[in-house]
């Protein structure tokens, strides 16, 4: 079979031998728009339709066959085609590529022959690991708050557009015990094992020289605080008003109370100013009838608008305290 141009000149062909041994089964022969030779005829047994060193044998039906058979002589085509792609690409014959790298791909071109494209993909979507730990809670890149161990992902925008997806093995650590025990003029932080710092508030929370033990023996009245670090976490305690520093126990036991017996009220006096007193009065079933603090006093007037009978009358400075007997006419 041979293809001409309007000239005359042949252009193309190729050998169809199995026409050539059976010529009475050879009915007809045409052109198609895309310069494919159609062959049309019947066959018996099992011819070889590949008209080149490939096989393509095909076996009648017990008889004679109709056969209908198209050949063209095939200019393939190549190009190549470099993409990028968020995480994959849909290549021209609608394969889905989801691999960077090298695909082949093929498509009919203008003369019905194969197209055969190189695409060279690149994927700009990106994975990242990570190993978080935090205390009591964890914000991630995104912006999410989590409060439990485990793997966590977060989903950001990078440079090209794409996901950057992060893979965050995480672990949160307990909330520290950041509870201050008071006892007088000693603070004393509530976790042990850990590093302590303890703090001056009044003073913008201002690190005490020295003091990093668990108890903290104070010499000055004020405000203080404890820094605690243990397992990489640190948390600051509330902060504790501590006005008990210069007082003893003999200046407690040099207050004085009268008259005795008392009659509308009794008078306290301390016999030196305090930053902050507490008074309270029981009567001898040991019920509150009196309760108030004062403040930067040496003498405090307590009202009696009482029954007569004994009471008992109690002194506190949050530190030391000074219980007497008061009869009341």
């Amino acid at each position: 079979a041979a293809r001409y141009s309007p000239e005359g000149n042949i252009i193309g062909g190729f050998d169809v031998e199995f026409l050539a041994y059976n010529p009475q089964n050879f009915y007809d022969v045409a052109l198609d728009p895309r310069n494919g030779i159609l062959f049309t005829g019947q066959f018996y047994y099992t011819i070889d339709f590949d008209p080149h060193t490939g096989i393509a044998n095909v076996t009648s039906n017990g008889g004679a066959d109709i056969f209908i058979a198209r050949y063209s002589e095939c200019f393939n085509t190549l190009a190549s085609l470099n993409v990028s792609s968020c995480n994959n690409f849909i290549a021209p014959s609608g394969k889905l590529l989801v691999t960077e790298g090298i695909h082949l791909d093929s498509i009919p071109n203008a003369a019905g022959c194969d197209s055969i494209i190189a695409i060279n993909l690149t994927l700009d979507q990106s994975f990242i690991s990570m190993i978080a730990t935090a205390c009591g809670s964890y914000t991630a890149p995104d912006g999410a708050i989590h409060d439990t161990s485990g793997i966590v992902t977060a989903v950001l925008t990078n440079s090209a557009g794409c996901d950057s997806t992060i893979l965050i093995d995480l672990t949160i650590a307990p909330p520290l015990d950041i509870s201050v025990t008071e006892n007088q003029t000693v603070l004393t932080a509530g976790l042990s094992d850990a590093t302590y710092q303890w703090l001056d508030c009044t003073n913008s929370f201002t690190p005490i020289e020295g003091e990093t033990n668990q108890s903290f023996t104070l010499s000055v009245n004020g405000n203080y605080a404890v820094e605690i670090n243990q397992n990489s976490c640190t948390d600051t305690s509330a902060c504790f008003t501590i006005t008990s520093v210069g007082i003893n126990e003999t200046d407690f036991n040099s207050i004085s109370i009268y008259p005795i017996p008392a009659n509308e009220n009794v008078t306290v006096d301390f016999g030196k100013s305090y930053e902050l007193i507490k008074i309270s009065l029981t009567d001898v079933l040991g019920k509150l009838v009196y309760e108030k603090e004062f403040r930067n006093i040496n003498k405090a007037i307590v009202e009696m608008p009482y029954a007569s009978g004994v009471y008992f009358i109690t002194v506190s400075d949050g530190g030391y305290e000074k219980i007497s007997k008061v009869i009341k006419e």
